[in-house]
């Protein structure tokens, strides 16, 4: 997975408690989390680069992660993510276009029958 640079095809299924994931109330609540994450992720990377332990916490789905497969492990999953949303705003424009397409079959059907 780490040498590919991308998630395998295999789907791995969460803990239970991840169907009752609960939504943001906002884009303002989603925003200001994830500043707050950014902040946070930048106090632990300064404490993991000066630190002198190696230690491994394990991932349900994959195994075992040093600090730097959980690092490259995050922005994957974000890209993966960020990949997602791309085709499905590019199904959506397909849709949008679809449909002009049949609004301008019909006003030309229209016309012609007149």
């Amino acid at each position: 997975m780490f040498a590919n640079d991308t998630f395998l095809d295999d789907r791995i299924e969460g803990p239970p408690s991840n169907d009752h994931t609960p939504q943001p109330i906002n884009k303002q609540k989603v925003l200001t989390d994830l500043r707050t994450l950014i902040a946070r992720i930048t106090t632990l990377l300064s404490i993991v680069n000066h630190s002198k332990y190696e230690v491994e916490i394990q991932h349900l789905g994959f195994g075992f992660f040093n600090v730097n497969d959980w690092i490259e492990f995050a922005d994957m999953h974000h890209m993966h993510y960020f990949t997602h949303k791309l085709v499905i705003l590019k199904l959506k424009l397909f849709s949008l276009k679809i449909i002009k397409i049949n609004r301008l079959i019909q006003v030309v059907k229209h016309e012609g029958n007149s």
